[in-house]
């Protein structure tokens, strides 16, 4: 099930989503658009967070998915939001994923996001711009950026040269240009086989490669702590022979060196005080009894990737693991240090694993029982009082009262509500200690430390997947798929629920819907039932049955004339499996199979029906196939575009009559983006795909035409818009990276 989501243009006209999709084609190189689009559904926005940043009691930044930028100078309770897009080293244009802001001051804050996107904002937030990084130009995420003034800052993602050591990006000039700080080496690790005299083991020193910098934080101008992914380059050892331990020719590879990377930044030196198995206190020795063969691995709590980072002070940091629950305390002073029994020497740093679920050698976990089940969280923070919260998913937020020793977990959220349970990844204080936390499609809720959480987040529904969405009048919509109904009665200012559960529990799923009056509207669904209803989906009467198809779609004319096009369920054999109309001319008391179609397996799928009036109708599918009746359905003419007609490849995702002649149809038959149009009644047919391929959009799955000349089609998170019938096409982009799966105007 995807999130249900709907938005509102300018011209009025609405969108419902199911599916994912990510790039876009543009001229700009970066645009931050907060007038061309607003949420109406869920409110006050629909962006998943991943991060929160108070400048001041009252104004703050959140950023996160699809470009998201958000506003608000009033504490949280009004947001200003918008659509951040740039154009990728790769020519194509983008809403980020951004996955981190810092605000300098009330002027100037910065923003990093994948594909080495980063902007700045020199008024607050109103406007942002693209910052060009080293990270660039070969499109290289970056995850965390931390300014100690307006012009001095550090950005950290993944690697991005040849060597695959990623490294941390300083810029003093605001990043205008940008110099680098090389990753660290780490001190000695054992690899190798542990008993084992005829294949010594041997000591690697650690290193960052292939690893990828998650969280930067400064607890002041000079001293700062980088946290990271555990993963690196696996090196190889010999392979030996179980019983002897005698060399077998052959190399085997060893990750017991592996450590999440962990660096202090001390007035521009990078210091390693990464994760280790030795710093950690573990030998590496995982099974008994130890053999010829037995090597050392490593070990969960020495891989894990640290994205949740608390300083407590200038030498002292708290992580914890992006999953399997363990918390670190590491001391970095100068007389902190730590026993290496790999070396018999000394490693700086003293750590405190305080919370290890998977000890080797069937040990008590830390502590004993475990308390702690937090799923990707993403920060940690300290209230005035001394407790630890760190957000995860499902609504639960982990706390400590002790400096991380123990943990328990409480909601994030306001309870009772229909998004309980929606990851909280973003969250931050202000001065005044009021918490406010954000998360997974934009919800929301805020508290003083040790209070209740409140919020007026709103989601109906908080989850659909919408398959089409169409007005009765100005005021009356309904948007089905799935088992999801959800209606508005006022323009979608507001939406209301109806989600079938009885559908979802037989998986019952709407795949088609006409709704041509407030009072009736019909649905098409996969169980081969055809539902009407006259209160706007509170209650669905079944009209019709036909158990050996799978209704794809329906249509209406006036208040009498109903038609539904199935194609033969999975019970049917593959052989005798074909397309079908039903028609009903007395408001569906009665009904009637017309049509024949084609049989078999390369026959057609037809799945979208529309009808100009009661006599001449259009049916398109897979295969490219398109067909019409001039005699209400009785009987079928191929009328498919003959380019296409029988392509295996090619199917029409939807069909639209602007009259009986006048007939729209879009496609896809990879690696094509296909538009057709007649004028002629399907005697004839024109590609109007004009530059569609040249945008480089998503697939094209939703339609709506006003007249012959102008009109829309939707894509992944796309919108192509024509005024010249076709002859070219104007790509535009709005604030979701779902597919719309359909487009209604009021």
């Amino acid at each position: 099930m995807f999130n249900a989501r709907v938005y509102r243009a300018p011209r009025r006209f609405m969108l419902a989503m199911t599916l994912l999709v990510c790039l876009q084609a543009s001229a700009q190189q970066s645009l931050y658009d907060t007038k061309n689009w607003r949420f109406m559904n869920p409110t006050p926005m629909g962006f998943t967070f991943f991060d929160v940043d108070f400048v001041d009691n009252n104004q703050l930044l959140a950023v996160g998915g699809e470009g998201g930028i958000a506003r608000s100078l009033d504490g949280g309770k009004n947001w200003v939001y918008g659509v951040f897009t740039f154009q990728t080293s790769a020519g194509l244009t983008t809403r980020p994923t951004i996955y981190d802001v810092h605000a300098v001051n009330n002027q100037v804050a910065y923003a990093v996001g994948n594909l080495g996107m980063m902007a700045k904002t020199t008024d607050g937030g109103v406007n942002w711009s693209f910052v060009r990084t080293p990270l660039y130009a070969k499109g290289r995420n970056i995850n965390t950026v931390w300014f100690t003034s307006p012009t001095i800052g550090y950005i950290g993602g993944q690697y991005n040269t040849p060597d695959s050591l990623p490294k941390v990006y300083v810029t003093r000039d605001g990043g205008s240009t940008w110099d680098s700080i090389a990753a660290p080496v780490g001190p000695m690790s054992r690899i190798g086989y542990i008993n084992n005299s005829r294949v010594g083991s041997s000591l690697v020193p650690v290193n960052a490669k292939d690893k990828e910098i998650l969280r930067i934080k400064f607890v002041n101008d000079s001293i700062g702590y980088v946290s990271g992914t555990g993963l690196s380059t696996y090196l190889p050892i010999p392979n030996v022979n179980s019983t002897t331990g005698i060399p077998t020719g052959t190399n085997t590879t060893t990750g017991s060196h592996h450590a999440s990377l962990l660096w202090k930044i001390a007035s521009g030196r990078l210091i390693d005080y990464s994760t280790t198995k030795e710093r950690l206190g573990y030998g590496g020795i995982t099974i008994s009894p130890v053999t010829v063969s037995s090597r050392w691995p490593s070990l969960q709590v020495q891989t894990q990737s640290y994205r949740a980072m608390h300083i407590e002070n200038d030498s002292t940091v708290l992580i914890m693991s992006f999953n399997n629950n363990i918390v670190i305390r590491v001391k970095t002073g100068r007389r902190d240090s730590t026993s290496n029994p790999a070396t018999g020497g000394k490693d700086i740093g003293a750590y405190d694993v305080l919370n290890f679920p998977f000890p080797p050698l069937n040990a008590p976990s830390i502590p004993n029982p475990q308390k702690l089940l937090v799923s990707n969280p993403y920060n940690i923070i300290k209230a005035p009082n001394g407790k630890l919260m760190a957000p995860g998913n499902f609504g639960l937020m982990a706390t400590s009262t002790d400096g991380g020793v123990n943990w328990n977990m409480e909601n994030s959220l306001p309870q009772g509500r229909n998004y309980s349970s929606n990851g909280t990844w973003a969250i931050d204080m202000s001065p005044s200690g009021k918490f406010l936390i954000m998360g997974t499609q934009g919800v929301m809720a805020d508290s003083t430390a040790g209070g209740q959480w409140q919020s007026n987040y709103k989601s109906d529904p908080i989850a659909a997947s919408h398959m089409k969405l169409e007005f009765a009048d100005c005021n009356t919509a309904l948007a089905a798929g799935g088992a999801s109904v959800t209606a508005t009665t006022d323009g979608g200012k507001t939406w209301i629920d109806r989600r079938r559960q009885d559908f979802a529990n037989l998986n019952i799923s709407i795949n088609g819907m006409t709704f041509p009056a407030p009072n009736r509207a019909y649905f098409a669904t996969n169980a081969g039932t055809i539902y009407v209803s006259t209160d706007q989906g509170v209650t669905m009467d079944p009209l019709f049955n036909d158990a050996n198809f799978q209704m794809n779609d329906v249509a209406s004319v006036g208040a009498d004339s109903i038609w539904a096009v199935g194609y033969s369920s999975f019970s049917v054999a593959a052989a005798s499996r074909t397309s079908a109309i039903f028609r009903s001319v007395n408001r569906g008391a009665t009904w009637q199979r017309v049509g024949t179609f084609p049989v078999g397996s390369t026959a057609p799928n037809l799945t979208k029906i529309a009808f100009a009036n009661r006599t001449t109708g259009y049916v398109s599918g897979n295969r490219g196939g398109v067909f019409k009746t001039t005699d209400g359905g009785t009987t079928w003419t191929n009328v498919s575009p003959a380019p296409h007609a029988g392509n295996a490849s090619m199917t029409y995702q939807e069909i639209q009559a602007l009259d009986a002649n006048t007939v729209i149809v879009i496609g896809n038959a990879f690696p094509n983006k296909i538009v057709y149009r007649t004028t002629n009644g399907g005697t004839t047919w024109t590609n109007i795909s004009g530059n569609i391929d040249a945008l480089g959009t998503g697939n094209l799955v939703g339609l709506m035409m006003h007249d012959a000349n102008n009109g829309y089609i939707s894509t992944g998170a796309q919108l192509l818009t024509t005024t010249n019938g076709g002859t070219s096409w104007t790509l535009g982009i709005s604030p979701s990276s779902s597919i719309f799966e359909t487009i209604a105007f009021q």
